[in-house]
């Protein structure tokens, strides 16, 4: 007979996987936020470089046709450097948020797979539990009815014994029967 698991509360590990499922939604949503602000940082960081390879070839500016100086030029070259190292720690903080998000959706996906096994082994335990219940029933069922027919079946070898012996007792008669008809058919003829 093999072993059943534990029983385990369906409710609890409905309401378990229900909310696996939408934690999993959830962190599937941040997931794509995180993904569309590194690539909006990812952007605005190659718009920046752009810009510092633009200024740096400048000699007048486009607007206003004046020359622009190369202190100008350095002054718009740090700001753009400045933004590009602020966009590069908010990358880096998006990476690492990314990949711990990652790294939670298969733990939850892991742990959704095995509620989800153990919600199909407790209904087929369930199952195997109700058939093996019909089973019993109809044993019990038959060893009744073999109880009966065992029952029966001695009350009626109890009848044949007593007919048998009864037949006994007229076949016995028989030759009695006889020889007192004879006796009574010569005293009627005398």
């Amino acid at each position: 007979k093999k072993e059943l698991p534990p029983a385990i509360d369906q409710n609890t590990l409905s309401n378990r996987i229900a909310h696996l499922t939408s934690t999993i939604n959830d962190v599937e949503k941040s997931a794509r936020m995180t993904a569309m602000q590194l690539a909006e940082c990812t952007a605005l960081k190659r718009a920046a470089g752009e810009l510092i390879k633009k200024v740096s070839t400048l000699t007048q500016c486009p607007l206003c046709l004046q020359q622009v100086t190369s202190d100008h030029k350095h002054g718009i070259t740090a700001a753009e450097e400045e933004k590009i190292r602020t966009i590069d720690l908010t990358i880096t903080q998006h990476t690492s948020i990314s990949q711990s998000t990652e790294q939670n959706l298969i733990n939850i996906k892991l742990e959704l797979e095995l509620l989800r096994r153990q919600e199909r082994d407790a209904a087929i335990a369930t199952v195997r539990l109700n058939h093996a219940a019909e089973l019993s029933k109809r044993k019990e069922l038959i060893e009744r009815n073999r109880a009966s027919a065992h029952q029966e079946l001695a009350t009626l070898a109890q009848q044949l014994l007593l007919l048998e012996t009864r037949s006994k007792q007229f076949s016995e008669l028989g030759p009695l029967y006889q020889q007192m008809r004879t006796e009574l058919d010569s005293c009627i003829q005398q």
